[in-house]
């Protein structure tokens, strides 16, 4: 597209572009812009109100503009924010968060300051290489070009250790060397092949100790080699390798594993995942273990945890555990709290604040997982936690026979954030207090708008950077139940109910601790109020109407009505 402007970049979106605004009004998304510049671009997409476009010239830098430290910054595009100093990353980052929770929440509420990575280089603790095959066939690792499958070598990448590199290009040295009689056999052809049998091994096409060179073609979902994943323990210095392949070729592979753990011995775990699918390595079969160990060992704040080709585990374990701290500041955890954390994965995050409360529950619907965090919990030695399989809705299920009612719920979820029945969940449960940790501020507000319409409110908000030079931006949020709903200004105090003595053998908290073991309700004063007046039983004045000309006071429901009215009887104030 033959246009050329000159346009001022304010700002910065949240997919990483710096965003200008163009002299017919439309607006300019530009790559590898920082907020400031000046430039001469060429627009390279138009829309109906927008315009992508590439820098031909920086005609007056930003003060925060920095030359690019990564070669391999242009052919990956995994890095957004290389061209900017880190606190401009941040300053976008806040404004991610804050845009979100604005625009898509609804929320007039400012961010505190955003939590920095204490790593901003060589920070990942996990590597999913993409395999590629030169001009002579032979297979590299690398990473996907951006918004393409095809992938491109790679000869540094600052975000990952050197140690990472070492290891993968070894690894393929030894699958090349080892397959220098290959056939040239077609994907179409091994397509076919496969369709009459189970396992590679028994192709005839396939020669003994010999591999078939081919890569994964995501438009045909052809091709034997899919990723090569490496994982590294913080604590141990343990590496775990993991081969993605399409097919069983463990007999091949065998050989190299040996090699590749003599060659590196912080090698600690080689394993294989078949995976037929074009999807993430989760869904595959389970890990075939080739060489070594089943896991690597590795620790959270404080919370011990073995990891294997399928554990999720945050990749920025320094800059994970800020952001668990600033979790467990939120959380303000009390003795007498029961504390479910949802999507508890291992269990790292309710983990690390078991000790603070009575009792903890973790819910996730990934067996493997719940295993791992009982056995997380067993190793510390908390005898106060219970973990559970199932999604949410089953889990509160639960929860409800037994008349347990969480205080405190945790959110961690996906990005694509809370289930709606998740959201159901949290509701009906009805704790004091959420603290949620979200990978995506867009689906965050959105959840947070859903359980604020219900009565929650936010009260805190803080971002955390755990991907520096990425796009990506964590959030932690504190929502409470302060107020009955966010636009009621009316306050119940116990000495402001005047209790009469005919009452005081009961009094509010007696009557809402015994609905809260009986039911596992948890019965605001205000709904005490509200029955005994409807009942005809004798309430204080309360001296501390809004202010407001107008407010709206809730109702109690029915079956909390009926949970009250029990109450009464129990304590012989009502016959």
């Amino acid at each position: 597209m033959d246009k050329r402007m000159e346009i001022g970049i304010s700002r910065v979106a949240n997919n990483g572009k710096g965003v200008g605004t163009a002299p017919d009004g439309k607006t300019v998304f530009v790559t590898g812009a920082v907020p400031g510049d000046r430039l001469l671009v060429d627009v390279t997409a138009e829309r109906s109100r927008l315009y992508e476009a590439r820098i031909k010239s920086v005609l007056s830098p930003s003060p925060d503009r920095i030359e690019p430290d990564c070669p391999e910054l242009d052919r990956c595009g995994g890095c957004c924010f290389r061209q900017m100093t880190y606190a401009a990353e941040l300053d976008a980052k806040t404004g991610f968060v804050r845009d979100a929770f604005c625009r898509i929440g609804g929320f007039d509420v400012d961010c505190e300051p955003i939590i920095p990575s204490p790593l901003n280089e060589a920070y990942r603790n996990k590597v999913e290489f993409a395999v590629g095959t030169d001009s002579e066939g032979k297979l590299f690792p690398g990473f996907y070009s951006e918004k393409t499958h095809q992938a491109v070598p790679v000869e540094n990448c600052r975000l990952i250790s050197e140690e990472f590199l070492k290891i993968a290009k070894r690894f393929f040295n030894i699958i090349n060397i080892k397959d220098n009689i290959k056939e040239n056999i077609s994907s179409k052809s091994f397509k076919d092949n496969r369709k009459n049998t189970e396992n590679i091994e028994n192709l005839k096409v396939i020669k003994k100790n010999k591999l078939l060179l081919s890569v994964e073609n995501k438009a045909d979902n052809s091709g034997i080699f899919r990723q090569l994943i490496l994982r590294k323990s913080g604590l141990t210095g343990e590496i775990l390798l993991c081969v993605v392949t399409a097919e069983h070729i463990e007999k091949s592979l065998s050989d190299a594993a040996e090699q590749i753990r003599s060659a590196f011995p912080s090698v600690n775990s080689v394993c294989m995942v078949v995976n037929r699918s074009s999807g993430a390595v989760e869904l595959g079969e389970a890990p075939r273990f080739l060489s070594g160990s089943r896991f690597i060992r590795d620790q959270i704040c404080g919370v011990p945890v073995e990891i294997g080709p399928l554990s999720f585990f945050q990749v920025n374990t320094p800059a994970a555990e800020a952001l668990y701290r600033t979790a467990a500041e939120f959380a303000d955890i009390r003795q007498d709290d029961v504390m479910l954390d949802l999507y508890c994965g291992m269990g790292t995050i309710g983990l690390s604040m078991a000790a603070g409360c009575r009792q903890l529950i973790g819910g996730e619907i990934v067996p493997e997982a719940v295993e791992s965090a009982k056995r997380n919990a067993a190793v510390m030695g908390l005898t106060n936690t219970r973990f559970f399989c199932g999604d949410a809705g089953e889990i509160a299920q639960t929860l409800i026979r037994e008349h347990i009612h969480p205080s405190l719920i945790i959110l961690d979820p996906p990005r694509r954030g809370c289930s709606p029945e998740t959201l159901r969940t949290v509701l009906t449960l009805d704790p004091a207090r959420i603290v949620m940790v979200s990978c995506d501020p867009a689906t965050a507000a959105r959840d947070c708008r859903t359980l604020c319409d219900a009565g929650f409110t936010l009260t805190r908000l803080r971002p955390a950077d755990l991907f520096p030079r990425t796009k990506h931006v964590e959030t932690v949020v504190l929502l409470s139940k302060l107020k009955t709903v966010p636009y009621i200004d009316v306050r119940l105090d116990m000495d402001e109910l005047d209790l009469t003595a005919a009452e005081s053998k009961a009094s509010y908290q007696r009557i809402r601790d015994y609905i809260h073991e009986k039911y596992g309700f948890n019965i605001p004063n205000l709904y005490i109020a509200q029955v005994k007046r409807k009942l005809g039983l004798e309430v204080g004045v309360n001296y501390n109407h809004s202010k407001k000309d107008f407010h709206r006071v809730p109702q109690c429901p029915a079956e909390k009505e009926a949970a009250i009215i029990d109450a009464l009887k129990y304590f012989k104030m009502l016959k």
